[in-house]
């Protein structure tokens, strides 16, 4: 193996580990196999989401032409904190790094992180969770939809902000959910009444502004829109890029029919939801599966994905993508092999077969077996018809 195959396999590993949050096993694989000085995270072969830190949070579509909002903890739950400004000072989580040994740090302080998130999820604490994601990931979210933000700043949504308020409501209705296990029914029915039914309203404002695009216009003119804002806004500093200019997926407008169905499916959410408040024990109500260890665990995974994808990680570990395709390939092979022998078995037993046949003919069996065999080599002959025909008559 060459030094760049090997350098290429080191870095499909490490970035598996990274993917799967194995943290510890990370680190202790870059310091085995020497990633921290070979100089492989800083290659120009090295993918973007290894060789670039991800130093700050970027924008989300709804914080596009007003100052970026920072989590208010009594929206989560929380008590509240006066010091939003010192807060929102100490965004960035470290200095950019420059060489391969500060990427590997700024890789596992980020993957700590999210470790930290998806354990706060399944310990039963979405506050946590929304905190650290709101400070280090505020992409990944919108911010919480308080009386004062309870309609969104677009006419229309685009991808990134409609899947920022999906996963933020899907943690709020969390929240609601530990709240009420916890006994806790007076907090929950307030947290109800001033964060989960607002988002019934930024779907109203969406449905109320959105269209059917049959123009091509439409998504152009949205996208102008953002523009706009952006370059207006004095708040939108110069590392908050427009989700216009992302990619193809951020400029992507939500249909009228999806926001219908999403919509529906919240206002059901919700309601559900909200029954849990009457029963005495939850446990034993036909609400419990909301209560379940294995929810939390989809909902964890489904924020780690998130932040995996703003972090441009891709959908798939690479490792397992070369795995899947080498699978693939092999089993591809050991088919056509297979049918290949398989093959030439039946034809050299056709060769036998006509042998022993012919030997038959050979050694002088009767006209009735060289008819026999006649027919077995030209079954659709019209002479073959005609004579079976005729000597069956004659006799």
């Amino acid at each position: 193996m060459s030094h760049q195959e090997a350098r290429d396999l080191h870095l499909l590993v490490y970035s598996y580990l990274l993917h799967t949050n194995c943290a510890r096993t990370a680190s202790a694989f870059a310091r085995t196999c020497g990633l921290a000085t070979a100089g492989s995270l800083t290659s120009s072969t090295a993918p973007a989401y290894l060789s670039e830190p991800f130093t700050k949070p970027a924008a989300t579509a709804a914080s596009v032409g007003k100052t970026p909002a920072v989590l208010k903890k009594s929206d989560s739950g929380t008590k509240n904190n006066n010091n939003n400004e010192e807060e929102e000072e100490e965004e960035t989580v470290s200095v950019p790094a420059t060489t391969d040994a500060e990427l590997i740090a700024h890789h596992i302080e980020y993957l700590r992180i999210r470790q930290s998130i998806c354990a706060s999820i399944e310990a039963r604490e979405p506050e946590v969770a929304l905190d650290l994601l709101s400070t280090y990931f505020r992409s990944v979210l919108i911010p919480p939809p308080s009386e004062h933000m309870s309609s969104p700043t677009s006419p229309l949504p685009l991808r990134p902000e409609f899947n920022a308020t999906l996963l933020r409501f899907h943690l709020d209705i969390q929240y609601y959910v530990e709240l009420i296990a916890k006994h806790k029914e007076l907090d929950a029915l307030q947290f109800g009444q001033r964060t989960l039914w607002r988002y019934t309203d930024i779907f109203d404002t969406w449905l109320n502004h959105s269209i059917s695009l049959t123009s091509s216009t439409a998504g152009e003119s949205l996208r102008m829109h953002y523009s706009s804002a952006s370059s207006s806004s004095a708040a939108t500093t110069e590392d908050e890029v427009s989700p216009s200019s992302s990619s193809p997926e951020s400029s992507e407008v939500v249909s009228r029919l999806e926001l219908k169905h999403k919509r529906a499916e919240i206002m059901r959410h919700i309601t559900n939801v909200a029954a849990l408040v009457a029963y005495p024990d939850p446990s034993q109500s036909p609400l419990a599966y909301l209560l379940t260890q294995e929810r939390r665990k989809e909902l964890a995974a489904a924020v780690n994905d998130a932040i995996l994808c703003a972090m441009r990680f891709p959908k798939e570990p690479p490792l397992v993508t070369v795995a899947r395709q080498l699978a693939t390939t092999s089993a591809y092979l050991v088919g056509y092999r297979s049918s290949s022998n398989s093959s030439s078995n039946s034809s050299s037993s056709r060769k036998k077969e006509d042998h022993s046949q012919q030997q038959q003919l050979a050694s002088g069996s009767g006209s009735r077996n060289y008819y026999s065999y006649q027919q077995q080599q030209q079954p659709w002959l019209l002479d073959a018809f005609v004579n079976s025909d005729d000597s069956s008559t004659s006799t």
